[in-house]
């Protein structure tokens, strides 16, 4: 998934609530955190130094999760409008949906990346 199509996703469902550049800031805040709670953990990561998005940075650039899970960032773009909107409710159930497509996502790449610093065991 890419920026721009996580913007328009989020516009589709929640118009007009957030800026470009709050959604950019959102996706950079996002990537942030995959960089340094998933990948920077793991064997193989795509990224070895992030540097975040900006409104300068193209909107055909990728996003870092896999596109299985790119339910992440638009789960996370939702729940964020909902909030700015004061919305108790949906906000609730964004959030619930973003924890549940960001624990698949993690649960996705610890399976199958190996733990920096693991070590083997001798028998």
């Amino acid at each position: 998934m890419t920026i721009g199509e996580a913007a328009n996703v989020c516009e589709n469902s929640r118009p007009g609530v957030m800026t470009l550049s709050e959604k950019i800031h959102t996706l950079s805040e996002l990537d942030k955190k995959v960089c340094t709670e998933v990948f920077d953990r793991h064997e193989g990561a795509p990224v070895l130094l992030f540097e975040g998005y900006k409104i300068t940075t193209p909107n055909d650039k990728e996003l870092l999760i896999p596109d299985a899970f790119s339910d992440v960032y638009v789960r996370r773009l939702e729940a964020e409008c909902d909030y700015k909107c004061a919305d108790t409710e949906m906000y609730d159930n964004s959030a619930r949906l973003f924890n549940s497509a960001w624990e698949s996502f993690v649960s996705y790449w610890t399976a199958t990346h190996k733990p920096l610093g693991a070590k083997k065991w001798r028998l």
